[in-house]
């Protein structure tokens, strides 16, 4: 039994920031359970390869089941893939998972060459799939079609120990992806919090917050360090720091072992203080970021659920200058009944809180959130296809009082205050690692800072 796993970013636009580049973590979780069953199975990363190539690839290796990842914006390519794929390789089992197959599986299915579609986490999702290719009734947590008709099995269980599930198989990702000696980890499941914007889709995929024991977390650390010569860790918990005794736990083994890593992690504005702060710094913490969205009340917490307020904001941002540790504030903007006046409530609170670094995407109702169906009710959805659904240079919601040119301008402002915020602290500290990461262009240095000093000014 041979098995494919996909990931079908066939984009040249990736090609072009490689260094930037995070590896594909949860085909690598199935493909490890995979490996630890004996079953033979090779990644294929659109990220590195166009999709006609892909296809040769897969047509080679022969698999006898194919998985596809997809989100809202690969339901396209996705079924582009899908068509050729079953075009050269006809017998192929193909099963489609992810977080849009979790939450639209019919829609998936829809597509004539995908024959199942997985719901929620996959690792033993496609094992079993593996074992009863000729029984998919047998395969708890699948949609799949049988005579013309979709079949929905029964859920299957959220697993209950995530510290069985063997590390990634990270000699089967690209070795680009190891270029920069940065990998990143997940150390939990699941986000205990209520964001328009996320939920309920978090819920479906991953159920109840599920932590990693700390030494297991520490030892994979260790690993990839021994393995990769991994120098900086990356989690990728959705809020690393909501429970202070497991990272305070994580921080003094990391120093235990004298493992000299650098690393990052996302975290809430409530879910942090001075003390947690100076373990996560004495461990290798150089940065932590925020998802503050908006300095407009009314915006953060009536439309985007967000339940944090201004105070909690400055605080966390004040709390981190004092501990030496660098912040990251990411932004939402262009929200439903977004205007100028709240718009320019989150520069002014970007300016009071200082991030060393400022990340603005444009709000986007993803399907399947309580964010897409408060839009909907309202008819303020303006995509057309599913590419749209981009929240980084595409706008899906229509706007009153604002308009496209203006959010487009406030976004270019606050990338330009993040520039200058990340070059006046790079002079203060001195800090080699960011010099280095600042001057990686010098012949643009001049331009960007002439504009940065332009935006900020104005």
């Amino acid at each position: 039994m041979k098995v494919a796993l996909v990931f079908p970013r066939a984009s040249e636009e990736y090609n072009k920031i490689e260094h930037m580049l995070e590896p594909p973590l949860g085909i690598a979780y199935i493909a490890a359970v995979l490996k630890q069953n004996k079953i033979e199975v090779k990644i294929f990363d659109g990220i590195f390869h166009r999709l006609d190539d892909l296809i040769d690839q897969i047509d080679k290796y022969k698999p006898d089941i194919t998985g596809v990842y997809v989100n809202c914006i690969l339901i396209d390519v996705v079924f582009s893939f899908a068509n050729k794929l079953k075009h050269v390789l006809p017998k192929t089992l193909l099963i489609a998972g992810g977080p849009q197959t979790t939450v639209t599986p019919e829609l998936i299915l829809k597509n004539k060459n995908i024959d199942a579609a997985g719901i929620g986490e996959g690792e033993y999702t496609v094992l079993d799939l593996v074992k009863n290719i000729k029984n998919l009734e047998k395969v708890d947590g699948i949609y799949y079609k049988k005579n013309g008709r979709i079949i929905r099995n029964k859920p299957r269980e959220f697993i209950k120990d995530i510290d069985s599930i063997p590390f990634p198989a990270y000699d089967l990702l690209d070795s680009r992806y190891f270029r920069n000696l940065e990998k990143v980890i997940v150390g939990s499941r699941g986000c205990i919090f209520n964001c328009a914007f996320c939920q309920p889709t978090l819920r479906k995929l991953f159920g109840h917050l599920r932590k990693r024991n700390p030494k297991n977390i520490v030892d994979e650390i260790e690993f990839l360090v021994k393995k990769y010569n991994t120098k900086k860790i990356q989690f990728h918990d959705d809020t690393f720091t909501v429970d202070k005794k497991w990272v305070i736990d994580i921080c003094k083994r990391i120093l235990k072992r004298n493992l000299k890593i650098r690393w990052i992690c996302n975290s809430r504005v409530n879910t942090i203080d001075l003390e947690i702060l100076e373990w996560m710094k004495k461990s290798g913490c150089t940065f932590v970021e925020f998802g503050v969205e908006s300095g407009s009340d009314y915006i953060r917490n009536s439309i985007l659920k967000k339940g944090t307020s201004k105070k909690q904001i400055k605080k966390a941002f004040m709390l981190c200058h004092k501990a030496g540790v660098k912040s990251s504030a990411y932004m939402m903007i262009g929200s439903p009944y977004e205007t100028k006046k709240t718009l320019n409530e989150s520069i002014e609170l970007l300016k009071e809180i200082k991030p060393e670094m400022i990340i603005a995407s444009i709000t986007t109702p993803i399907p399947g959130t309580y964010l897409y169906d408060f839009c909907k009710e309202r008819d303020l959805i303006k995509a057309k296809k599913w590419s749209d659904f981009d929240y980084f240079d595409k706008f899906s919601i229509k706007y009153e009082d604002i308009d496209k040119m203006y959010i487009e301008k406030i976004q270019n402002k606050i990338k330009f205050m993040s520039l200058f915020n990340y070059f006046i602290f790079t002079i203060k500290t001195l800090d080699k690692e960011f010099i280095e990461e600042i001057f990686r262009e010098p012949k643009r240095v001049p331009i960007v800072l002439k504009k940065c000093v332009k935006s900020i000014i104005q």
